[in-house]
């Protein structure tokens, strides 16, 4: 895998990377990433991945699907690892806003 400047090479059957295009290479105050934002967008990949598999799920009922019910409970299990660990990013994001609100104030 190679890689550009600001134009990194991600993996087409990854879902749960980022791509971030910075034109230029500008000043590191003007760059801003919310915490908030990244892990909401975190959150919706996560419920998105659920509800794929979910959906697939319920098709191992038909007899003419076929349907990998490991590998299924598999991906279920990262949709849940990986909405917990979003949720705990944006949970901390929110304490680390509230603690400098508390130090400027």
């Amino acid at each position: 895998m190679t890689a550009q400047v600001g134009t990194p090479e991600l993996p087409s059957q990854s879902i749960f990377c980022f791509r971030v295009s910075i034109p230029s290479a500008p000043s590191v105050d003007k760059i801003y990433m919310d915490v908030s934002s990244i892990a909401l967008g975190g959150l919706v990949i996560a419920e998105r991945a659920l509800e794929r598999t979910a959906t697939r799920l319920t098709a191992a009922g038909d007899p003419a699907a076929m349907v990998d019910i490991a590998g299924e409970m598999i991906n279920l299990m990262h949709a849940r690892t990986d909405f917990g660990a979003n949720l705990k990013v944006l949970e901390t994001g929110q304490e680390m806003q509230k603690y400098l609100i508390d130090i400027f104030a």
